[in-house]
């Protein structure tokens, strides 16, 4: 291992070591009471990173430190810092490795400038609601947003990045860059461990008490506070003192801190709410505060600032004398007409009197409502399609009811983004991939977004009536459809067959759909990709053994046989078995050459009879999960026919060395699956001459080494996005970390 850098900065040794020679040129950056900050150079990524290293972190934290850092690794967001890589080495010291994010903390910002204009505030504060929407969307809360944690690239232009960061990793004491006094001793009450810093803090916290969502909504209150006065609603000369306010004092208002500057009503009001001592009082999502600061943005602010007494006295004295003139005019005007009645109805009937509208035009309420929706429909990543596909979609951030004119903006929203590409003869179709989830929905309102280049559309988990499926098929480019989750019904789905240009259909825990459903998918002529699967509820905190979808099965796979572009069928946890595999091939059109996937996970009537026919009947295969099925170690021998394997997934099916090495001969292989691995280390040497792997798991392995791993690691270092999961590896300490990756697989 190359030699520490001298500006290493007291790095714990067993911590560079655990870094290795992927990392180099640390350059220290800052230090708190619970860690140090640091700049590094990544070998591999070739790109500057943060390390993060916790300082005297005891048992208890490091359980939590590594169930947090697992969780806010799941983060994907514009917004929101993204990790990388975290470990704890044998000395149990805890690192992070995060992106580094070029800009000025919010907190230093606004101790050089003292506040903020209301616009820019309420720009920042939207950014920051955007990422944690996102978070909260994991289930993942921050529990310490504060001002130091807002990075700002660029003040003048906050749409070019405003990144939270820290996402609450391993929190037991008070931050030392705050006001507070007498910092340093840990912070507990009977009800367990204060987290946060104190003058961001929720009631709730400062009690001692569990934060969730609403807790980031308070501390986002006191954030907006700060930025709009210059200080945080609660500020105190010692720590005990400052958390009684937070726990019992009503907050002032924005107004009773700056006296000199006029806030809007609805401006107050929505920060007052924010600060609302019982969480059930404030907004209950981020979202609904995303759409309160829409509104506040959109709504016309009063001046900054009120005039000083001199220059009121003067713009008075101004108002009188033009009043006087107004009187003088006004009464000269009259006397003309007195005197002149005919010639002054004449000028009255050639010239009507002109009345002057009042309020916004046509054109700035349409800017408005564009402005609006641009905030509520933003581009982000669908985690319902996370096979690999990359793709950016727009989704509707609120989950209440649309109303008609909603659709009408949104529709010509998308059409404008459309028109923008154009200009700039930009071919990227990110604008066409449309999120409408978990709302109701009719046909009338659908058929508004005809007008709309719409190529795919999620309505996964909608409420969906029937004439929601007269209007699908009018869509005359539609690729990709997310039905996930929804009530379709067999009739529902065989209008769905006429669909010209359908691509990929998502039927995933559709439970009333069975065989007669498909009557007809033979006419859709461009259907590659079906999910008929039943998936784990990730919401359930208790993961009990479920029956299978019964009613996809045997028929089902023999209409879907007649299906002649079809590729992939993914049917997890369904009633399909051996036969139903078989009558894919029986069944079949004329002259229809091999499927690319199948996807069978916790089908338990799977067995080796279905590998032996895929090996006979279909070897081109591409993709192949049979994981918790019935297939037997010795069924995997069929897995040497399969040469163009990228894809392998044999989760809860034992592999010992000899498998091993016949998975090896598949160069083929991208992403490998394995969860009881039974060798030594040199088997993983048959793992050595994949062509361009991607991920390796491996959930047990009691009798490889860590660095058998680490050398397979090594093996392809060259390889930017590759890694290998599995105990003692470099991604993860140990099984206890890898849960979440396996969260769907049914241990």
């Amino acid at each position: 291992m190359a030699a520490p850098d001298k500006d290493s900065h007291d790095i714990p040794q067993d911590v560079l070591e655990k870094l290795g020679d992927r990392y180099s040129a640390f350059e220290y950056i800052s230090s708190g009471a619970t860690s140090a900050v640091y700049k590094a150079h990544d070998a591999i990524l070739d790109k500057t990173v943060a390390l993060k290293v916790l300082k005297r972190a005891e048992e208890k934290d490091l359980i939590r430190f590594q169930k947090e850092a697992r969780a806010a690794s799941q983060l994907e967001h514009e917004n929101l810092v993204h990790i990388l890589d975290f470990n704890v080495t044998p000395s149990n010291n805890a690192f992070l490795i995060m992106e580094f994010v070029e800009g000025h903390d919010l907190d230093s910002i606004l101790d050089e400038q003292g506040h903020l204009p209301i616009q820019l505030a309420l720009s920042i504060a939207e950014k920051i609601s955007l990422g944690m929407i996102h978070a909260h969307s994991k289930q993942i809360a921050h529990r310490d947003l504060k001002a130091s944690n807002i990075i700002v690239c660029d003040l003048e232009n906050p749409e070019s990045g405003i990144t939270v960061v820290d996402f609450g990793l391993a929190k037991k004491q008070a931050q030392d860059d705050t006001v507070v006094t007498q910092v340093g001793a840990e912070l507990t009450t009977t009800s367990g461990v204060i987290q946060g810093s104190p003058l961001y803090m929720s009631p709730e916290q400062a009690r001692g008490q569990e934060a969730d969502e609403r807790s980031d909504i308070y501390s986002l209150g006191c954030i907006i506070f700060k930025m709009l006065t210059g200080r945080t609603p609660f500020e105190a000369e010692d720590l005990l003192t400052l958390l009684r306010m937070q726990a019992e004092e009503p907050p002032p208002g924005l107004s009773e801190i700056d006296e000199e500057r006029q806030f809007p009503e609805e401006l107050e009001t929505m920060v007052a709410k924010m600060l609302e001592k019982d969480p059930a009082d404030r907004h209950q999502s981020m979202t609904e505060v995303m759409e309160n600061l829409s509104a506040v943005k959109l709504s016309r602010p009063p001046a900054e600032h009120r005039e000083d007494p001199e220059t009121k006295s003067v713009s008075g004295r101004k108002s009188k004398v033009l009043a006087l003139l107004s009187l003088f005019l006004l009464g000269m005007a009259g006397t003309y007409l007195y005197f002149n009645p005919i010639e002054s109805q004449k000028k009255l009937e050639q010239k009507p009197v002109q009345i002057q509208q009042q309020g916004p035009s046509e054109e700035q309420l349409l800017t408005e409502k564009l402005d609006k929706m641009a905030r509520l429909c933003q581009r982000t990543v669908n985690p319902y399609r996370d096979e690999g596909y990359h793709e950016m979609w727009y989704k509707m951030l609120n989950n209440r009811p649309m109303q008609r004119e909603d659709f009408e903006t949104l529709s010509l929203f998308l059409n404008k983004i459309a028109e923008k590409k154009q200009e700039n003869n930009d071919m990227n179709i990110d604008h066409t991939r449309l999120m409408l989830q978990e709302i109701p929905l009719k046909g009338a309102d659908l058929e508004i977004l005809l007008a709309s280049d719409i190529r795919a559309l999620d309505l996964s988990r909608c409420t969906l009536d029937d004439t929601v499926f007269d209007v699908l098929p009018k869509f005359p480019d539609l690729k990709v459809l997310l039905l996930e989750g929804t009530g379709i019904t067999n009739d529902q789905l065989k209008s769905l067959w006429t669909l010209q240009e359908l691509d990929q259909l998502n039927l995933n825990n559709c439970f009333e759909i069975s065989a007669p459903g498909f009557e007809g998918v033979e006419k859709s002529p461009k259907l590659r990709f079906i999910w008929l699967c039943k998936t784990i509820d990730k919401k359930k905190k208790k993961k009990v053994e479920e029956p299978p979808n019964e009613k996809i099965g045997y028929e089902v796979m023999k209409k879907l046989a007649r299906c002649r572009p079809l590729e992939k069928i993914h049917a997890d946890k369904t009633a399909t078995d051996d036969s139903s595999i078989e009558v894919l091939f029986s069944n079949a059109v004329k002259d229809k050459n091999y499927y690319r996937e199948l996807t069978l996970i916790d089908c338990k009537k799977i067995t080796g009879k279905t590998m032996q026919l895929l090996a006979e009947k279909n070897p081109k295969i591409e993709g192949l999960e049979v994981a918790y099925t019935s297939v037997k170690p010795d069924d995997l021998k069929y897995l040497a026919a399969m040469k163009k394997l990228r894809i392998l997934n044999v989760m809860g099916i034992p592999v010992d060395s000899k498998t091993l090495e016949l998975i090896g001969k598949i160069e083929s292989i991208e992403n490998l699956y394995i969860s009881e691995l039974h060798g030594k280390d040199s088997d993983l040497e048959y793992l050595y001459h994949f062509k361009r792997p991607r991920n390796i798991f491996i959930f047990e392995a009691p009798g490889i080494s860590s660095t058998a791993f680490s050398n397979l690691e090594k093996q392809y270092k060259k390889l930017d996005d590759f890694k290998v999961v599995a105990p003692n590896s470099q991604f993860t300490r140990g099984v206890e970390d890898m849960g979440d990756m396996f969260e769907n697989m049914p241990f």
